[in-house]
């Protein structure tokens, strides 16, 4: 379930509760227990983080990423575009700082449009530049 999911849900919620005066405590009780998980979250929406682990790319296992290979590696950098919790884990929507394509020529371009790519929080450290090492940069 996405973050804005459950926003959107307590907001539904409250707008039947006003509209037919019934009594959907419970209910609220409940989702704003829900709500509470993105305090224990260790990223936020637009945090820099880096991946702590190379991905293993092939065309077997992850043949739509055969063309991230030079740039999904350890320490590559990310922005939080959106982030979920999912089967007892985050999971994070990351924009790529770095995301680009190789052309026929082997030329490195960047891309007009990023794409988000999902790693779980297992994948992840954070990029605070104080942190970073000359290998990351």
């Amino acid at each position: 379930m996405k973050e804005s999911d459950l926003l959107d849900m307590m907001d539904m919620v409250h707008k039947i509760e006003n509209i037919t005066n019934g009594n959907l405590q419970h209910w609220r009780y409940v989702l704003g227990n829900a709500n509470s998980i993105w305090l224990k979250c260790p990223f936020k929406v637009g945090d820099l983080v880096m991946l702590n682990k190379t991905p293993e790319i092939t065309a077997e296992k992850s043949w739509g990423w055969m063309g991230s290979r030079h740039y999904l590696i350890k320490g590559a950098l990310a922005r939080v575009h959106e982030r979920s919790f999912y089967d007892g884990r985050f999971v994070f929507g990351l924009l790529f700082e770095d995301e680009s394509y190789k052309d026929y020529n082997g030329k490195i371009n960047p891309v007009k449009e990023k794409h988000v790519y999902s790693f779980g929080e297992s994948w992840l450290s954070s990029a605070d530049y104080g942190q970073l090492t000359c290998e990351a940069l």
